[in-house]
């Protein structure tokens, strides 16, 4: 039985090395947060959009990872392509280059 306060790995068993693939370099809450304010957009406009709370897109905001059916549902409510943002960010990684314009 595994201990519960064990951090599970998204490569366990997949036989990838559990390397710092996502780091700190990317956040994704940041960039939704970003995008929002360069669109003139109000948290209460997204969560209408979204259809939940205030508090939930504050709490998107914070997040480092994002569920994919959510992250699609955001990029088409602001009309950016998120998932452009993790392939660059994939590309920079792979040929050595860090950073991304967050």
């Amino acid at each position: 039985m595994r201990n519960t306060t064990e951090k599970l790995s998204v490569f366990e068993g997949s036989g990838i090395k559990n390397e710092n693939y996502y780091s700190e370099e990317y956040h994704i809450g940041k960039k939704i947060q970003k995008t929002i304010i360069e669109q003139g957009r109000s948290v209460k406009w997204l969560s209408n959009q979204l259809g939940c709370s205030r508090d939930n897109v504050y709490k998107i905001y914070q997040r480092q990872f994002i569920d994919t059916d959510l992250l699609f549902k955001i990029s088409m409510t602001l009309d950016y392509d998120f998932f452009a943002d993790y392939s660059e960010f994939i590309k920079n990684k792979r040929q050595g280059r860090t950073g991304i314009n967050v």
